[in-house]
């Protein structure tokens, strides 16, 4: 049982340069390309036609082209892009949903039937180039690509050799073209009403020689890939021992500006510790003071002093108790010496 909905692609974003690297978006426009010079109208079907750019390049050139895939997210965005289109050209295209293996509500035949990148996607493959070619008018055209060899990806069911697909191919039409460009098999064939062999039009030698060429362009594929991630990675690396000197720079300020501060601190609590003691000694000099003018308050000598200069500064009562005072104040003296 085939799947029921294939994974998106994102072929005609890429076309546009919406998508993908820059390497991605010149393959994807080189397969496109060739088969929409390929394609010969003027009534042209495409299986498994995505995100519709193929038709609607086609129906730009005044063919009938009929877009089908099974896929609504992909038809949704086709059918966005055939709205952008002048009148004509969306007189031309048309797409549906439909599934070729399953049936179809369309039994029209056409002068060409491209099937693009679908039959690695497939359980049995050689059923949707059976059903692809019984499209085919009389000497109708094939057009045929899928990747060469060995293709990650968790949708594909299928890996395919030159051979393989020319032997599946050539069961229902004649094989006219075959080529590797890019990693991608691309086969071109016509529907005839007897068969010819590999043999009666492609040598055995001329497809060891496209598939060693393919095999050399893989490798030098690898190896561009292989350099560039080098390359990437040595830069990566470059960036983080620049990050890495610029985070020990920074280090380094801090660690001067910490040691700054400390020393500034340092000086700071010297000048405290100064101003400390010398509030400790300016305290004590007063408390000396202090005592020494409490020591002579209470000596005999002042307080002589004092009823004296109160006695002849405020005279009245206080000069009438000057000499009673006096004497009081020298007999107290008195009782205190032993």
């Amino acid at each position: 049982m085939e799947p029921s909905t294939l994974a998106r692609d994102k072929i005609s974003q890429a076309y546009l340069g919406l998508w993908g690297t820059g390497t991605t978006q010149e393959r994807a426009k080189n397969r496109i390309d060739w088969l929409a010079v390929n394609a010969e109208g003027p009534k042209i079907l495409d299986i498994g036609c995505s995100e519709g750019i193929l038709p609607i390049l086609l129906g730009r050139e005044g063919n009938q082209i009929l877009g089908i895939d099974v896929n609504p997210e992909a038809l949704s965005y086709a059918h966005e892009l055939l709205r952008k289109e002048d009148e004509t050209v969306r007189n031309n295209v048309l797409f549906q949903q439909e599934n070729i293996l399953a049936g179809s509500d369309f039994e029209e035949e056409f002068d060409t039937v491209i099937i693009a990148e679908v039959i690695e996607h497939l359980f049995h493959p050689h059923k949707a180039v059976q059903k692809a070619v019984q499209r085919l008018k009389p000497n109708g055209h094939l057009l045929l690509t899928t990747p060469f060899g060995y293709f990650p990806d968790p949708d594909h069911h299928q890996t395919f050799t030159l051979t393989d697909v020319v032997d599946m191919v050539k069961q229902y039409c004649v094989v006219e073209h075959i080529s590797i460009v890019d990693g991608y098999i691309r086969i071109g064939g016509q529907k005839q009403d007897s068969l010819k062999t590999i043999a009666d039009t492609i040598s055995i030698q001329n497809i060891l020689h496209i598939t060693e060429k393919a095999a050399i362009d893989a490798q030098k594929s690898l190896r561009a890939n292989y350099n560039e991630s080098i390359a990437i990675k040595a830069e990566e690396i470059q960036s983080v021992n620049q990050k890495n000197q610029e985070l020990n720079q920074t280090n380094e300020t801090l660690r001067q500006q910490t040691k700054k501060q400390i020393e500034e601190i340092r000086k700071q609590k010297e000048q405290i510790q100064t101003v400390q003691q010398s509030l400790r000694q300016e305290t004590t000099s007063k408390k000396q003071i202090i005592k020494k003018l409490t020591d002579i308050k209470n000596s005999e000598s002042w307080k002589v002093g004092y009823v004296t200069v109160k006695a002849f500064t405020q005279p009245g009562k206080n000069t009438l108790l000057w000499l009673p005072r006096l004497f009081k104040i020298l007999y107290a003296s008195l009782k205190n010496i032993p």
